[in-house]
């Protein structure tokens, strides 16, 4: 049996407390391995990794991204990183920057999510959905061409907010169109069988147009976790 030991990531005595309880320190995938959002929250994530060793625990990165890093923090990254037990990356892009690293080629963790067997059926209504990054710079004027685009279309408009992934596939299948911001956007596309189209250019969307092979993707994630029941 398992046991998932919840913490505020901000509290931070509290994961202090719970690294000292744990026998692995698992980060399930992400873009944390980054510093285009802030050099703090890599740092962050860098020490929990340094602290797991100190307390001698395993550690574990499955279906991790990697970049944008500047050189210095790159080198950290890289450093800090090779006192993990395992490291498993999501596209070839990132596994090409942690140079050094023993790290291997995987795919997002998220993949290996299955959506609820009630969602929405297509209906008579075209709709088109925007799944939007609010804090970035360029939202507002993607979210005019989504617009745009729905209204060439034909088609309803609809902004689909952070919700839980449930309630997200409900909203999202029978779309003709889900236009999105966001990778994870674009991978619930995929598993749904919607048409989609990105609506920013990041390194992390650019990697997963390059291989979009869901069922050869799943695969890969599902090693991960066939490796992990078995520590």
């Amino acid at each position: 049996m398992v046991d998932v030991l919840p913490a505020n990531r901000w509290n931070f005595p509290k994961i202090l407390f719970l690294l000292l309880k744990c026998d692995v320190l698992l980060f399930g995938g992400g873009g944390i391995l980054q510093d285009q959002t802030g050099t703090l929250g890599l740092w962050f994530y860098l020490a929990l990794i340094f602290m797991a060793r100190l307390f001698g625990k395993k550690i574990v990165l499955l279906g991790q991204g990697a970049g944008p890093l500047a050189p210095f923090n790159l080198n950290l990254t890289c450093l800090v990183l090779s006192m993990a037990d395992k490291i498993t990356v999501r596209d070839k892009e990132s596994l090409a920057l942690l140079t050094g690293v023993n790290a291997t080629l995987s795919a997002d963790s998220s993949l290996l999510w299955k959506p609820p067997l009630a969602v929405r059926k297509p209906s008579g209504e075209k709709r088109v959905v925007f799944i939007p990054r609010e804090e970035d710079p360029s939202f507002h004027d993607a979210l005019q061409k989504a617009r745009q685009s729905a209204e060439k279309m034909g088609a309803k408009f609809e902004v689909l907010a952070k919700v839980p992934p449930a309630q997200a596939a409900e909203r999202l299948a029978g779309a003709a169109l889900i236009i999105s911001m966001r990778l994870h956007g674009l991978i619930l596309a995929e598993i749904l069988g919607v048409p989609s189209q990105p609506a920013l250019n990041s390194p992390k969307i650019n990697s997963w147009l390059k291989d979009r092979d869901l069922k050869g993707l799943r695969k890969r994630a599902e090693t991960d976790f066939e490796w992990l029941k078995s520590l």
